[in-house]
């Protein structure tokens, strides 16, 4: 799958979090998910800094603005390396199984930070 954008990649970390059929809001008009667009742009924007602490050379344009993202950046490009993208969805799937607080979902979110680690320092 191509990620053209911020969104795409969001998109993505909801299917493997299985959260992509959001229920009806009991408050008013519009869907809500078990994850909020907020939280997995935050888990996004946690990535992105760990990739550049791990491997800061994939930054070097960027090395004092690393980008960041909110919900009403979805339609943005992605300033990431493409090869890496799937590394930050883990990171990204990991930080939002970690704020689930429950124990089964604990260590799958230690599971794919470290997938994570794995991808993002592994070599073509």
């Amino acid at each position: 799958m191509a990620y053209r954008t911020v969104g795409d990649v969001i998109h993505q970390a909801r299917v493997l979090l299985q959260d992509t059929d959001g229920g009806p809001d009991p408050s008013g008009p519009g869907t809500t998910y078990r994850y909020s667009d907020a939280d997995l742009y935050q888990g996004l924007n946690a990535g992105l800094l760990e990739a550049r602490r791990i491997r800061p050379e994939l930054f070097r344009d960027r090395m004092s603005n690393v980008p960041q993202y909110d919900p009403g950046s979805a339609a943005n490009g992605l300033a990431f390396e493409p090869m890496y993208v799937p590394a930050l969805i883990y990171y990204i799937i990991g930080w939002a199984q970690l704020r689930d607080g429950e124990e089964i979902t604990d260590a799958r979110g230690v599971q794919f930070l470290l997938a994570f680690d794995k991808k993002l320092v592994s070599t073509p």
